[in-house]
């Protein structure tokens, strides 16, 4: 199966050696994390970059080409408030980057003894 970047196919010029795509992921939750995996296939592990901030997750990733042709990956996903950035994780096997971010555990509620003088 091919797959093509339209508006470079289209629009791009004969001697551009560069193309940039979004990698194509899926997304899980459960109870304790989320899971994304992006299929980057042909990347290899050195090629790969991922930085997590408070509010985001970005991949940015290259595939060297024959003849010196290059695709770039880039995805980027808005993570919500409840992660644990300390603890995310990522694999990459077979062309597929799984990156693992596990929630944070809800705070429990203080208990606080109470005296009464009087």
């Amino acid at each position: 199966m091919l797959a093509y970047d339209l508006p470079s196919l289209f629009w791009g010029s004969n001697d551009d050696k560069n193309s940039l795509t979004s990698a194509k992921s899926f997304v899980k939750e459960d109870e304790s994390s989320y899971s994304i995996k992006f299929e980057v296939p042909g990347v290899d592990l050195k090629d790969v970059q991922l930085e997590v901030t408070e509010s985001r997750l970005t991949l940015l990733a290259q595939r060297e080409g024959e003849d010196g042709f290059s695709t770039q990956f880039e995805s980027v996903y808005k993570l919500p408030k409840t992660i644990d950035r300390e603890n995310v994780s990522a694999k990459l096997d077979k062309g597929i980057l799984t990156v693992t971010i596990p929630k944070k555990s809800p705070d429990k509620p203080q208990r606080i003894n109470v005296s009464i003088e009087g």
